[in-house]
């Protein structure tokens, strides 16, 4: 009885520690902007503008740089589900930061996954794993006209 119990145990550790080690990388910024989580959450009162997208208008002043890390629960998700809900909740904050410093836009946006940055117009960065998804991102909060 103890050998099977230590085998259960061993095995059971044994397919958590592979299911955290899952990461995936480009995942979509347009299907994570689609998403119901976006659609209800994200108004387009700040604009977003991902690796090197120039915003429209001139940008009159620049306020500073801010960085999010975000961790959702994945449980019960996809990986992409789950990674998407984090940029989501991510930008949430960003958007929030960005109104409170009176800021019209976000530029620059980088996502960093296991210390690696990824600037980019279409996909972004997301560590993932069985109980858990995380997304780092970087933007410059810009008034622009």
């Amino acid at each position: 009885m103890k050998k099977l119990l230590f085998v259960f145990i061993s095995t059971l550790c044994a397919i958590t520690f592979q299911a955290e080690a899952r990461e995936l990388k480009n995942i979509s910024i347009a299907d994570a902007l689609a998403s119901d989580d976006a659609k209800l959450g994200l108004p387009d009162d700040i604009k977003f503008y991902f690796g090197d997208a120039v915003p429209t208008g001139n940008i009159t002043k620049t306020i500073g740089q801010y960085t999010f890390d975000r961790e959702i629960n994945a449980s019960l998700k996809s990986q992409i589900t789950a990674c998407h809900s984090a940029l989501v909740v991510a930008l949430k904050e960003l958007r929030e930061a960005a109104k409170k410093e009176g800021a019209t836009a976000v530029i620059n946006i980088k996502s960093n996954a296991k210390g690696k940055a990824v600037s980019s117009k279409e996909i972004y960065a997301c560590d993932s794993g069985m109980l858990k998804s995380g997304v780092s991102i970087s933007g410059d909060l810009v008034v622009t006209e």
